[in-house]
């Protein structure tokens, strides 16, 4: 072989092991139509014989069968070669069947809440539920009925001694086999394995390997993501955290507008305050006009002052002659009796009652 041919192949074996990998990360439910069904070399053993047989998924095919001798190992590994050299076992997975005499099963009633580390939950139960303490099983389950009304799971729980486990591994290791798998023989003996004592108490170098390049693969994969994702999220919390800040920013801004529409409303009212205050006379300046314009034997009984218009009703010795001061008075216009002059016969005078009109200031805007 080349050396260009040999990397060639360790490049192919490294690129088909490392998408093997990465496939165990995806769902089950997206994987399975796309999954390429292993075979199963089952090896059933009871006291005097090993039968073999091959699963292709449902499909079972009866391989032969070699009968157990204390004496010649080297008969039967011989007998086994012959049966498996029919298949391909770098292809196939190898499960090791123990008779059903030797497990002990058990239904286990638990919580719900328990199957997010179901099996840390049942082996806190082995020794309560069985004879045996945790170090000295190899021990599946199956998930046999869940009730969620009543927040509870059923389980079918499978223990076999780890000792009898251990000699039956080695046993196979004898014809050269490495099983992936062992379960127990039960009701269905013609059915491919449902349990596997192997798998989650470490017996498996192979498997314990294949679990860390999947998490290593996780990792890869973590991280891959966190390179992807961590910018975008610095990238959203500074726009959230920016948008934050306008929103307050906006909020001020619209307080100030307020406060400014406020305050020019306020200056509005106090320039038409102020407008209306220089467009008419001040009543101080209006009674001192007065008084200085009425002549002596003239008394003021009534006073009104409505803006510009002023009424005044009283009692003179010559109403007449008011007409004319108030006309001829430069501040004052229009003036006119409000109802005939009559003479009072009690006081000696005449009554009045006029009115008139004030001139615009001229400094009024």
């Amino acid at each position: 072989m080349t050396p260009l041919r040999h990397l060639l192949g360790m490049i192919r074996s490294f690129i088909v092991w490392w998408l093997g990998e990465l496939s165990g990360l995806v769902p089950d439910v997206l994987r399975r139509p796309f999954r390429r069904v292993r075979p199963i070399l089952l090896l059933e053993a009871d006291d005097e014989r090993v039968r073999f047989r091959l699963f292709r998924g449902q499909r079972c095919s009866d391989l032969g069968a070699v009968t157990l001798s204390t004496d010649d190992h080297g008969e039967e590994t011989a007998d086994v070669a012959a049966i498996t050299k029919r298949v391909d076992l770098r292809r196939s997975e190898i499960a090791l069947r123990l008779p059903a005499r030797i497990a002990l099963r058990k239904s286990l009633t638990l919580p719900m809440a328990a199957q997010e580390d179901l099996r840390q939950a049942i082996t806190f139960q082995l020794d309560q539920q069985t004879p045996f303490s945790p170090e000295e099983v190899c021990f599946d389950y199956l998930v046999a009925a869940r009730s969620p009304a009543k927040q509870s799971m059923t389980i079918d729980l499978t223990v076999v001694p780890r000792q009898r486990v251990a000699a039956a591994l080695d046993y196979a290791a004898h014809w050269g086999l490495q099983p992936d798998i062992v379960d127990v023989a039960g009701d269905d003996i013609d059915g491919p394995p449902r349990i596997n004592l192997l798998d989650q108490n470490g017996a498996d170098e192979r498997r314990s390997w294949s679990r860390l390049n999947g998490v290593l693969a996780a990792c890869a994969v973590v991280l891959l993501g966190l390179a992807v994702v961590v910018p975008l999220v610095k990238q959203k919390n500074m726009a959230d955290s920016l948008q934050a800040e306008l929103a307050v920013a906006k909020q001020r801004a619209d307080a100030v507008m307020r406060i400014r529409d406020d305050i020019e409303a306020l200056r509005d009212h106090n320039r038409f305050l102020i407008a209306e205050k220089e467009r008419l006379p001040l009543r101080t300046l209006l009674l001192d006009d007065l008084t200085r314009l009425l002549p002596d034997g003239t008394w003021v009984t009534e006073l009104r002052v409505n803006e510009r218009n002023i009424r005044l009703v009283g009692f003179s010795s010559s109403a007449a002659s008011l007409i004319g001061l108030i006309d001829e008075a430069p501040q004052f216009v229009a003036p006119r009796f409000r109802s005939s002059v009559k003479r009072d016969q009690t006081l000696g005078l005449e009554t009045y009652s006029l009115s008139f009109e004030t001139r615009e200031r001229q400094d009024a805007p």
